[in-house]
């Protein structure tokens, strides 16, 4: 999870480790979403 915080935002893990505890549970959480959204259009493009 970490790692793509910090692909894709540029955010290293200290910075995520520095936010206070919800905004931390709303990026993890934002993060798991858009990997599903990705997943699922990933299995459209497939045909699945």
């Amino acid at each position: 999870m970490l790692h793509v915080i910090f692909q894709r935002w540029g955010l290293p893990p200290d910075d995520v480790y520095n936010k206070p505890s919800g905004v931390r549970t709303f990026m993890y959480a934002s993060v798991l979403l858009a990997l599903e959204e990705e997943r699922k259009h990933s299995n459209r493009q497939k045909g699945g």
